[in-house]
């Protein structure tokens, strides 16, 4: 497992991924993007160099798609059923546990947050995610 910083939210905060590659070597199988929400990843394309599935749980409100991508990471690497070996020997696996970490941590600020929030924290119409190699 390896974990890399994508960008930056627009409080600050780091935009952190997790990478599963066979053999401990990445960015020579195909891969497969699983954010915050994404988890049911279920169709493969093994000629793809890339998988997508789409972004399903970006709101901070929903506190439970961290902890899914946190358990699919978890059965991946420690748990994974016999059989299902083709699942880590031939995908690269990069989690995004949580898209939205400013709003996330707003929903779990007692003094100041608000639980129901479901947006990101940014002040402006355009949200961008800042790449840390720009």
């Amino acid at each position: 497992m390896f974990t890399e910083v994508i960008g930056s939210s627009f409080e600050g905060r780091d935009m952190r991924i997790l990478k599963i590659c066979p053999g401990g070597v990445c960015g020579q199988s195909p891969v497969m993007w699983v954010d915050s929400g994404n988890i049911c990843p279920l169709y493969f394309f093994f000629e793809a160099s890339m998988v997508f599935s789409p972004p399903l749980g970006i709101h901070a409100r929903e506190w439970i798609s961290p902890a899914v991508a946190l358990y699919l990471i978890d059965t991946l690497v420690q748990n994974l059923p016999e059989g299902d070996e083709d699942l880590v020997d031939r995908l690269e696996w990069h989690f995004l546990p949580n898209v939205n970490p400013d709003g996330y941590e707003y929903t779990w600020d007692e003094v100041n947050g608000d639980r129901l929030w479901r947006k990101s924290r940014c002040r402006k119409k355009l949200h961008i995610l800042v790449s840390k190699s720009s």
